[in-house]
């Protein structure tokens, strides 16, 4: 078996998708997919990627030529009709067509029945994503679960030489749960072979790398013994008082083994227990130290909480109850913590409700990053009481409360940071508009006295002097109007924040409208128009 195989574990395969016929442009250009119709002067070529397809309608004027051609599908049946069904060579190349023209199912399928047929053909095996181990090609996860199996029965050199080159294999490049299962398999391979570096390295990615928050502690255990004791050897010679009372049989095994090599499975294990139960006591003995550290307690909490899950999760729950009391230490300052956090954002920025946000579009966004902050940290401690829920049910209800107006808070004062940007937008449109105002009043043609030298009560000068003034006072008056629309536009897009501004807005359009209309009503008596300036 070759020593890569772990390379061929996590190879992933991806495929695309085909297209069957090619619509050539007059313009050159070329569309691929299938012509599912031609109507209405239109050329309908269905493309697709993956499972989604769409029409594309392209008119028959730009269309050269359509190159009509055989589905994947189509074709694939055609060459297997063609295919002697004994011929394994002939199945091989009729799946390596399959995989380039994208049909994994049929490629398989190919594959498959060249196994059957010579089931040493490396290259079906391959195409599969098999291995083979002892004469026989198994899957990746197959493969896995026989090395696991192997490790059992002590086979330890030859799955390091298979698997060894994960140290120099991008977490990222491993998949899911395969990833988890083939570092800790590595991982404890190399305590057994006592490479004690190497199976540091490897729990470090373990911690770092496993979705599974039980692996996560046990690697974060293995990596703190195999810190502390890096020569492999156990010589731990006091035991941790929350051991000998949640596991007194722990306890009675290590007063047997005061040494021992980490190479040995029981060894490693009950030195992991022990890392697991010192944490623990640690985080009793840090939290007792927190209460008398004022603001620096609601850090040290989070961390103590951290160290005791983590040490719960190793020792499988048995310290629940200890766990309990530290969160119960704890929460009473915690909660506090919280919540005049909450009061003080309060003051800036209430949870919800009609009240308007007093200040800037940069305050707002400062209380909203706060409100993340808490927002956080009440989904932080929530997950800490994962597991004790039942224990501190109240404390749970309180926080989820809390959490929940904090998520309000949040949306609120994205609402509200919309709303101020469109206040301080229609502050400098409402100083345009008044400007614009200011200047249509200054030359509104009602305001002036103009020659009449006529009887019927005509301008004399044939209305030049009153088209002037009124020109030029419906232009400012347009743009007044024009800007008032905008306005309007932004508000609307937060009509329940800006309800009154919207009304007032709109009486202002009525009157902008009536002030441009009677202008132009007294040019129409006097027989001056205004064509052009009209802006209804």
């Amino acid at each position: 078996m070759s020593r890569w195989l772990w390379l061929c574990i996590v190879t992933a395969v991806s495929c695309g998708a085909a297209c069957a016929d090619v619509v050539h442009l007059k313009n050159g250009d070329t569309r691929e997919g299938k012509v599912v119709a031609r109507e209405g002067g239109m050329v309908v070529l269905q493309v697709s990627s993956g499972s989604l397809k769409a029409n594309l309608r392209i008119p028959e004027a730009d269309v050269d030529r359509v190159e009509e051609k055989l589905t994947p599908a189509e074709a694939y049946a055609e060459r297997a009709a063609q295919t002697k069904t004994d011929d394994p060579e002939a199945l091989y190349a009729l799946g390596v067509w399959a995989e380039e023209n994208h049909l994994p199912d049929k490629a398989t399928e190919a594959f498959e029945q060249v196994l059957k047929l010579n089931p040493n053909h490396a290259g079906a095996a391959n195409k599969l994503d098999y291995v083979r181990i002892d004469g026989k090609w198994m899957s990746k996860s197959d493969a896995l679960t026989l090395l696991e199996a192997r490790y059992k029965q002590g086979e330890f050199q030859p799955i390091y030489d298979l698997l060894s080159p994960l140290k120099d294999i991008p977490n990222e490049s491993i998949q899911g749960d395969r990833r988890d299962r083939a570092l800790m398999l590595y991982a404890r391979t190399c305590e057994r072979l006592s490479k004690w570096d190497e199976a540091l390295q490897a729990w470090r990615r373990v911690r770092q790398a496993a979705q599974d928050r039980t692996d996560q502690a046990v690697a974060t255990a293995r990596v703190a013994v195999l810190e502390k004791y890096p020569n492999g050897q156990f010589l731990c010679d006091s035991i941790p008082d929350p051991m000998r009372q949640f596991d007194p049989k722990g306890a009675a095994d290590l007063e047997q083994r005061k040494g021992g090599a980490l190479s040995d499975e029981a060894t490693m294990d009950l030195a992991t227990k022990v890392q697991a139960f010192a944490t623990l006591d640690a985080a009793k003995k840090q939290m007792d130290q927190a209460l008398d550290k004022g603001e620096e307690q609601y850090k040290a909490w989070h961390e103590t909480v951290g160290k005791v899950t983590t040490a719960d999760h190793v020792l499988a729950g048995v310290a629940k109850d200890v766990r309990v009391k530290v969160l119960e230490n704890g929460l009473a300052y915690h909660e506090g913590v919280l919540k005049n956090a909450s009061a003080q954002l309060d003051q800036k920025a209430p949870k919800g409700g009609q009240a308007r946000f007093q200040g800037s579009v940069q305050d707002a966004e400062k209380c909203l990053a706060d409100s993340k902050g808490l927002v956080d940290d009440y989904s932080r401690t929530i997950d800490y009481l994962a597991g004790v829920e039942g224990q501190l049910p109240q404390v749970v209800e309180r926080l989820r409360v809390g959490l929940g107006q904090e998520r309000e808070r949040l949306r609120w004062l994205q609402e509200q940071i919309g709303g101020l940007e469109i206040q301080e937008r229609c502050a400098t449109w409402e100083y345009d508009y008044q400007r614009a105002m200011n200047s249509a009043n200054a030359c509104d043609p009602r305001r002036q006295e103009y020659p009449v030298e006529r009887t019927d009560g005509y301008f004399g000068d044939g209305g030049k002097s009153w088209r002037k003034h009124a020109s030029a006072c419906v232009q400012y008056a347009k743009k007044a109007h024009s800007i008032l629309e905008k306005m309007m536009r932004d508000y609307q897009r937060e009509p329940g924040l800006f309800s009154a501004e919207i009304a007032k807005t709109q009486q202002r359009l009525v009157e902008c409208d009536g002030f441009m209309k009677g202008v132009a009503a007294i040019g129409d008596r006097k027989g001056v128009t205004l064509e052009g300036y009209y802006p209804w």
